[in-house]
């Protein structure tokens, strides 16, 4: 698993219900860069964007949609 991946226009994976973020989320890669010029406002957006970039990383908080690390 030497190689990495590159997602070019990753806010076409802002949509974290999305075939294409869960299948983003799926690829074995050995590193994950993701470049994107649009801001993304809302916490579910950012959310689904590390949910690609960071496995793992972050937990979603149920109640208050705000971002937590996983533990």
């Amino acid at each position: 698993m030497g190689h990495g991946m590159v997602f070019d226009e990753a806010h076409f994976l802002k949509n974290a219900d999305a075939a294409r973020t869960q299948a983003a989320r799926g690829l074995k890669r050995a590193f994950t860069l993701g470049l994107t010029g649009t801001p993304e406002n809302r916490t579910g957006e950012l959310w689904s964007l590390f949910s690609v970039l960071l496995p793992g990383c972050w937990a979603r908080a149920p109640a208050s949609g705000r971002l937590r690390r996983a533990h």
